[in-house]
């Protein structure tokens, strides 16, 4: 197994298209959730997580060679790939998480409430460096965001000790 670390940053400025930003990929998630849980049954039975973001991408992504069966290219047009995939991957630990619960309620012999699947999303999508992230120059660097109706890049300031660390690392 591959362990990525993680670092969190903090952005000055660009508040408003951040959070629309946001706002965008949470509801693509619930969006997700749904495809997902109606496909459950051929989802759960592949093994490797790489393989099961693909198939659901095959779901939801058209391609040369690929019709999909559902509307997310249309309901997210021209969403970044990177965001998509890990809005798959989060839609998939929300199902899987809800599927387990349902399991061990049963388990359990169906005492107490049933579980719920959380449905409220509150994630912040993750910018990876090159993708959603790039030119960290001068305490700043430049993510990708939603403004004015399309996909742009958008220069936000940073904390001149979290750019240091990001270019070392």
């Amino acid at each position: 197994m591959k362990i990525t670390p993680s670092y969190s940053v903090a952005f000055k400025g660009g508040y408003e298209a951040i959070k629309r930003t946001t706002a965008i990929y949470n509801e693509s998630v619930r969006y997700l959730t749904d495809v997902v849980q109606q496909n459950w049954a051929d989802i759960e039975k592949i093994e490797k997580p790489k393989f099961r973001m693909a198939h659901v991408e095959k779901l939801i992504h058209e391609t040369a060679d690929n019709k999909p069966l559902y509307d997310f290219d249309t309901r997210f047009p021209k969403f970044p790939s990177y965001f998509r995939r890990s809005a798959i991957n989060s839609a998939i630990g929300i199902v899987s998480a809800y599927m387990s619960a349902i399991d061990n309620w049963v388990t359990d012999e169906c005492k107490g409430a049933m579980p719920k699947m959380d449905t409220a999303v509150h994630q912040m999508p993750c910018f990876y460096h090159g993708n959603c992230f790039r030119n960290m120059t001068d305490d700043t660097a430049e993510i990708k965001v939603f403004r004015n109706n399309d996909w742009v890049w958008q220069k936000v300031r940073l904390n001149h000790s979290d750019l240091k660390y990001l270019k070392k690392k």
